[in-house]
């Protein structure tokens, strides 16, 4: 079982967790807009592991504080996932 970790409060951070909540590997990216870059660092992080949504069982979204933006973009990829019975927690 692997998870998604979405950090968009400030910076830009993805990441997948294992069964024990310990990153297997993560992406920090400093002075971009999240949602210019994000879809593809969740895609590369995918490909790169052999992963597919199937395979997550929970996406984690940082509430803030931070850019309200920023946020709205990891809720918004979190709520989306929901609509594939992905849990989420803030």
């Amino acid at each position: 079982m692997k998870y998604l970790f979405l950090d968009t409060s400030s910076n830009l951070t993805v990441g997948l967790l294992d069964h024990s909540f310990n990153f297997i590997d993560h992406k920090f990216i400093e002075n971009k807009k999240s949602s210019q870059v994000i879809h593809s660092i969740i895609d590369n992080l995918f490909n790169k592991h052999n992963l597919t949504f199937k395979e997550i069982n929970t996406v984690f979204t940082v509430a803030g504080p931070g850019s309200y933006t920023g946020i709205r973009v990891a809720k918004g990829i979190a709520d989306t996932l929901e609509l594939y019975n992905i849990n989420h927690y803030s």
